[in-house]
């Protein structure tokens, strides 16, 4: 199912296209987003699309200088659909996808329609408009009149119009679900209109414009025989979003009565009006409403009344829109919270107790469940393994995998005969199952608890620091990196082996505390941290530690978190 955001640049060569590959995608000018775009305009963290595994939803996320589709700028999450055009910064983008739930189709659903046919032999040019309301400049056709003969009689017809026209409305605040938005609408509207005979909406079809029939209501029911409606006037309807009165269509000498079978059951007067949506103002369906009794014709003034009902019937649809769109989120939102909970109890629930060491640890994701992974592991022979990962990506996806490297690590660490062997193991696990771009940087530090030698093993992680007692800071194994889990099929770690003297501590932190960003996009950087770790007068690693995580904090000021940071500091104590 592939589906992109492709620039709406003029000359193709120019154009970029921007995958939408996995279920939330993240759109800004910080580095890390999904879709990155270098432009001035765009928020550091700007929107969201979402793909539920039927349709894409895209929000804004705060951004400065907003989020528009189809030339409105949104408040709320909105469907996207194949063609939608979406501005961000001042870049504007074209949504391509082939998902069937992502055509522009009907926001209806698709009734049973029974015996009913469409006839297309009406062709554009043969329709006689006696009337036609640009609905876009509704103000411009002010509501015509037609000859007062019974003064009373009008009045009683027009309090019963309103009667109805109350009801439909009231009862529609109630709809929860589309599918009994029709039925009663149908009744509703033959009531409104005593010359219709027939009334009935159609809608494009999931992979084409063509219009199609969504339901249909006779007066006198439904019949055996098949009812022909034709989709030359409502398809003109949908393609130009006017809506149109036409009189007398029947006997309009254009037209060839004996091939047209419409013309056979004898249209007296038709009229039909587009239905849009609220946020993209672009229609989704058409209501068709026909004379065939031949008593009275259509006035202007009906047509007003189904206008406003079609924008009534809009508004509610967008509504139910927003009501799903809302429900999925909310139930997301828990699962993230339960996800969040069970992320959060694999981490260590306290830190260990090794004589001679205290022990600094803090982690925040970036949403509710990231992809950093940290952990204490005692060894079969008294030694110390503290492990420190970050899995590429954020999210769902990356927390799951941290989630099973964490057996995964206390598995290659028990029944491998050294560090280096177990880490060479989780990496033949994890290059073997074939992650796609998808990789971990870890770092793997042991601990011989008597002379506090260190033994590190880095994975293509951030270099950590190793600050001594009287203050010199030293960045370790610089250099001496090997490959990421997962990327290649040997990982190439070299051993680093450091003495911690009393009083020195090591630093180690994921690429979201050097990544963590200000609001002018600049970052943290791993220099910051050294002159940190250089200039600080905390001793112990838990002043440390809390000292580094304020100063990012400071340094971001109310820019949001884009990253997963984590920070663990080892100790050895002074005697």
């Amino acid at each position: 199912m592939p589906s992109f955001l492709k620039s709406a640049a003029a000359d193709p060569q120019k154009q970029v296209s921007y995958p939408i590959a996995k279920e939330t995608v993240v759109i800004g000018r910080n580095p890390h987003c999904d879709i990155c775009l270098e432009d001035g305009a765009v928020s550091r963290l700007h929107a969201r699309i979402r793909f539920d595994g039927e349709r894409f939803t895209i929000s804004d996320i705060g951004s400065s200088n907003g989020t528009f589709v189809n030339g409105q700028r949104i408040a709320r999450p909105v469907v996207l659909y194949n063609g939608d055009r979406v501005r961000i910064g001042s870049g504007e983008y074209l949504f391509s996808t082939d998902s069937a739930k992502s055509q522009r189709a009907a926001s209806l659903p698709n009734y049973s329609v029974g015996s009913a046919i469409l006839d297309e032999s009406l062709s554009k040019d043969s329709i006689n408009f006696t009337s036609q309301v640009d609905l876009r400049n509704l103000e411009q056709f002010p509501m015509i009149r037609q000859p007062q003969v019974d003064l009373m009689k009008e009045i009683k017809v027009l309090h019963t119009k309103l009667d109805v026209m109350m009801s439909m409305m009231k009862n529609w605040g109630k709809v929860t679900n589309r599918r009994e938005l029709l039925p009663e609408f149908f009744v509703n509207l033959l009531k409104l209109f005593p010359q219709a005979d027939v009334v009935s909406i159609l809608a494009p079809g999931e992979k084409t414009p063509r219009l199609k029939l969504v339901d249909y209501r006779l007066r006198t029911g439904r019949n055996e025989t098949p009812v022909r409606i034709s989709r030359s006037i409502p398809q003109y309807v949908f393609d130009n979003e006017k809506a149109i009165i036409s009189g007398a269509p029947a006997r309009d000498p254009r037209f060839n009565a004996k091939e047209d079978s419409v013309l056979k059951k004898d249209v007296y007067s038709a009229m039909a009006v587009p239905i849009f949506e609220g946020e993209s103002q672009r229609p989704f369906a058409v209501i068709l409403v026909e004379s065939r009794t031949g008593e009275s014709k259509f006035t202007d003034s009906d047509l007003d009344m189904l206008i406003a009902i079609a924008n009534q019937m809009g508004l509610y649809s967008e509504n139910l829109n927003y009501q799903q769109i809302r429900h999925q989120e909310e139930m997301l939102e828990k699962e993230m919270e339960l996800a969040n909970q069970v992320q959060i109890a694999l981490l260590p629930d306290e830190l260990p107790e090794f004589p001679g060491y205290t022990f600094f640890d803090y982690y925040r994701p970036a949403k509710s469940v990231g992809g950093d992974f940290y952990d204490f592991i005692r060894m079969p022979d008294g030694r110390l393994a503290v492990v420190l990962a970050d899995v590429a990506g954020k999210g769902v996806p990356a927390a799951l995998l941290s989630a099973k490297l964490s057996s995964d690590v206390h598995t290659a660490l028990m029944f491998e005969k050294t560090p280096a062997d177990a880490l060479a193991r989780i990496n033949r696990v994890y290059h073997t199952r074939q992650l796609g771009q998808r990789f971990i940087t870890m770092i793997l530090l042991v601990i011989e608890p008597e002379n506090g030698r260190l033994h590190l093993f880095n994975a293509g992680h951030d270099t950590p620091f190793l600050r001594r007692t009287n203050g010199n800071v030293d960045e370790v194994g610089f250099g001496k990196h090997g490959f990421p889990v997962a990327m290649m099929p040997e990982i190439n770690c070299r051993e680093v082996v450091i003495d911690l003297l009393p009083g020195d501590a090591f630093v180690m932190m994921t690429d979201g505390i050097p990544n963590a960003a200000d609001g002018d996009q600049e970052l943290f950087g791993p220099m910051r941290t050294r002159r940190f770790l250089e200039r600080t007068e905390a001793v112990s690693p838990i002043d440390i530690g809390k000292g580094l995580i304020e100063e990012v904090r400071r340094f971001a000021g109310s820019a949001p978190q884009a990253d997963d940071q984590c920070v663990i500091v080892v100790g050895r104590n002074a005697r």
